[in-house]
């Protein structure tokens, strides 16, 4: 059960990757220009840690559940 969630959230971060990496950040770049990418950066960097924190919690009990 708690397998499954933790393959599914890194599937889902994987795939949102991609799609920033091959579509939405080259045409970012070809219409706006670099600095506008690098904000876009800067913003998915803050938004990875909050993520991260957000994660640590449930990270947490499914090791409390492997180890009992």
């Amino acid at each position: 059960r708690l397998n499954g969630t933790a393959a599914g959230i890194l599937n889902a971060a994987y795939s949102f990757a991609l799609v920033l990496q091959y579509i939405v950040l080259g045409k970012v770049a070809e219409n706006y220009g670099w600095d506008v990418v690098t904000t876009l950066w800067i913003i998915m960097i803050i938004l990875s840690i909050l993520l991260f924190a957000l994660a640590i919690r449930p990270s947490i009990r499914f090791k409390r559940k492997i180890h009992e």
